[in-house]
């Protein structure tokens, strides 16, 4: 009997440890922490599609890499770029890349949103010099392949070792000792779809979608309200009477009990500025302001000031922000890792 007993205990502590390993590696692919990923089921009721949707749409998704280069004399080549790609496939999305033999802006700087620094490079009145465009693209695209991406998406590969072999590259390729600095930015689901960065699709791939939606549709949380404060800007801020529909607003999170406060805290550690699209604009009867921001897919941001403050504000680089997203490579992935979050809440009731 005793060696029964024994036996049985030997059993559950392999099942646990199972569980456990299954646990730590699903979050590894999610790129999440197990208190995360335990928050997640508990905020969407127990339900591993809804907590999946949740994770998936706060946590970093995709990357931003930017970067300026320029040799020692104001005659050698300068220049700057923009690369957006998927965080887990490495797969890039767009390049804006502006190269020519004059100094870049004054004012430009890579340590911007990432949208800002794409549309200052479009910007750029000077044009670029083509030959140097096409040499200097062909070297990013094949130094920054989907491997690197991916390596430096998933912290494999620091930003300043990156630096050192791209540095090297530039300067052997252009024959011109350059300097060079990069700034790496993350991002969430919500503010890829605002990128409109996800490519066309055939009428297949968008019937497939709308599939895709509808499911995810069924998985997504009732807005989750979170309260925030808008950043104050005295100079060169917009008052909150002329925010409109579609701009981004800088914001800090209000300390709040319950859900919503660890939501707050989800988005707060997923790495990225706190700057939010707006999705609707109004006034209470008392006359307050209220601006209503997204923040996730739902989860809402609420804004509410009685003054016309001063506002820091980013412009949107589209104005709809609520296109589907494109179907992804890593679609199977996800679909697993539902069964397997299915599965481990099974085995964390039985306990």
């Amino acid at each position: 009997m005793d060696q029964d007993q024994f036996l049985a205990e030997d059993i559950e502590e392999a099942r646990n440890l199972s569980v456990d390993e299954a646990a730590s590696e699903l979050c590894g692919l999610l790129g999440c922490s197990a208190a995360e990923m335990k928050a997640a089921l508990r905020l969407a009721d127990g339900e591993p599609e809804k907590a999946l949707s949740l994770l998936h749409s706060v946590l970093p998704s995709a990357l931003a890499l930017k970067g300026s280069f320029e040799g020692r004399r104001s005659s050698d080549p300068a220049g700057a770029f923009c690369l957006i790609a998927e965080g887990s496939s490495g797969k890039q999305l767009a390049l804006i890349l502006w190269a020519g033999y004059q100094r870049l802006p004054a004012a430009f700087l890579v340590d911007a949103d990432w949208e800002a620094v794409k549309l200052a490079l479009e910007d750029i009145a000077t044009p670029p010099h083509k030959e140097l465009c096409r040499t200097m693209n062909k070297l990013l695209e094949e130094r920054l392949d989907p491997t690197s991406l991916n390596r430096l998406f998933r912290g494999q590969e620091s930003l300043s070792s990156l630096t050192e072999r791209l540095k090297e590259a530039i300067s052997n390729q252009l024959r011109v000792d350059v300097f060079l600095h990069l700034h790496l930015e993350t991002f969430n689901r919500l503010r890829l779809k605002q990128s409109g960065l996800t490519g066309s699709k055939d009428k297949n791939a968008e019937l497939d979608e709308e599939d895709d939606e509808k499911q995810r549709g069924k998985a997504t949380l009732d807005s989750l309200k979170i309260r925030c404060r808008p950043l104050l800007d005295p100079v060169k801020g917009k008052p909150l009477s002329r925010v409109r529909k579609g701009e981004r607003l800088h914001v800090s999170f209000e300390d709040q009990a319950g859900l919503s406060g660890l939501v707050a805290k989800m988005i707060a550690r997923s790495g990225r500025d706190l700057v939010f699209p707006v999705s609707s604009v109004s006034k209470s009867p008392v006359g307050d302001y209220l601006i209503e921001l997204d923040l996730a897919d739902g989860v809402v941001g609420l804004v509410k000031h009685a003054e016309d403050l001063r506002v820091r504000t980013a412009s949107s680089v589209v104005a709809d922000a609520r296109r589907p997203l494109s179907r992804q490579s890593l679609l199977f992935l996800y679909l697993g890792a539902g069964v397997l979050l299915l599965v481990l809440l099974f085995q964390w009731l039985l306990r």
